[in-house]
């Protein structure tokens, strides 16, 4: 499998300072090349939010340059799985630490995926989301907070969620405890496909049409049209009024080049 990826950031209308944070590392192997994205969102109410955010992308970040290789030279899926588990625990000590020590909370959310052949490790913490458009869009991340909490409990319709006015409050982040409990999943990627992640300023005023239609295969034929999509659907977002900063990565998958990934 191979990707074309891009991104786009921005503080939003009418925040001082961007509290997201976001990445993207590709890396060719002989078996085709592995990706790695990752969005977090400094939590609204907390201290310093753009540097919890700033944290956890560093901590994959390095995790991606100086750690992958070893992982790759005997690659499971559970083993990556394990591996991110207890990197995502690491950083979340990292982030309380970092706040006791300067008598101040921060905190993030985080959604982060692994791309590599066939399949995707998508992990969550908090109410960032990972989205797949196949022959429609599917939501593959579910979020920690409450208004998804009182959906599950039936008191809640989930076409309300994004009019709530608790839609904000979390029910996990990194750095609010000094245990984290993040979602893992591992999906199947499909070539010709496209998944974005976005944190919540992203989504709150756009429709699923909207999105399918802006990053549709036919549209994004490169990187440059890829970016292009973004800036126009972002622009959008901050013409409607949107409060938040406004973060979110693209993906589209596609066959190797000259050859197969099995």
């Amino acid at each position: 499998m191979e990707y074309i990826a891009g991104a786009y950031t921005d503080k939003g209308n009418i925040k001082k300072t961007n509290e997201d944070s976001l990445s993207i590392r590709i890396a060719a192997l002989d078996q085709g090349q592995v990706l790695m994205a990752v969005v977090c969102d400094g939590v609204g109410g907390f201290a310093k939010g753009e540097l919890a955010s700033g944290m956890i992308v560093q901590g994959f970040n390095y995790w991606f340059e100086q750690k992958l290789k070893v992982l790759m030279e005997a690659f499971t899926w559970k083993a990556l799985e394990q591996e991110w588990q207890r990197l995502i625990n690491t950083l979340n000590q990292q982030v309380v630490d970092y706040g006791f020590d300067h008598q101040m909370t921060i905190g993030t959310t985080i959604t982060a995926t692994l791309m590599f052949q066939n399949k995707a490790l998508v992990l969550n913490v908090g109410d960032s989301r990972l989205y797949r458009i196949q022959e429609s869009l599917e939501q593959l991340t579910k979020d920690q907070s409450l208004v998804q909490f009182e959906v599950d409990q039936g008191r809640l319709k989930k076409e309300d969620m994004e009019k709530d006015p608790r839609r904000n409050l979390l029910l996990q982040c990194i750095g609010a405890k000094r245990i984290v409990h993040p979602a893992l999943t591992i999906e199947t990627v499909k070539e010709d496909s496209v998944w974005f992640l976005c944190s919540d300023g992203f989504r709150h005023t756009l429709t699923e049409k909207e999105i399918t239609k802006a990053l549709s295969l036919k549209k994004l034929k490169n990187a440059e049209t890829l970016q292009k999509q973004l800036f126009k659907l972002v622009k959008k977002v901050k013409s409607r009024k949107e409060r938040d900063n406004i973060s979110v990565i693209a993906i589209k998958t596609m066959a190797m080049q000259g050859g197969n990934d099995d």
